[in-house]
């Protein structure tokens, strides 16, 4: 079972640092939009 989830998790940060570099960008100003979104949600 461990085994399994340790598995996931390479593939996902594999995944993620082959997407990453070909979307950056993209989310790049995803990022931006969502934590600007994040702050103005947040009470100060």
């Amino acid at each position: 079972m461990e085994e399994d989830s340790e598995n996931i998790l390479k593939f996902h940060s594999l995944s993620f640092k082959i997407l990453l570099p070909l979307h950056l960008e993209h989310n790049f100003k995803l990022y931006l939009i969502v934590s600007e979104s994040l702050t103005n949600i947040k009470p100060r």
